[in-house]
């Protein structure tokens, strides 16, 4: 259990750093992977992680094109 949340304490630092689309993914990922370990509530934890993603992923974007536009 320490293992794991070490692991998601060091991608969210990579997130913070890189903030690429790859490691987000991969911090989905794990996140999915610790609530099918702990055998929690999965298909409301899917939903949720899924629609953050999504999320992250349009702010991204976002943020993308508005830097483009300025430059």
């Amino acid at each position: 259990m320490l293992f794991v949340l070490v692991m998601c304490v060091k991608e969210m630092l990579l997130l913070l750093l890189l903030s690429s689309l790859l490691l987000e993914m991969l911090f989905v990922f794990l996140l999915l992977l610790v609530c099918v370990c702990r055998r929690w509530q999965v298909p409301c934890l899917l939903m949720l992680t899924l629609r953050a993603a999504r999320e992250l992923s349009v702010l991204f974007v976002d943020s993308g094109t508005l830097n483009n536009m300025q430059s």
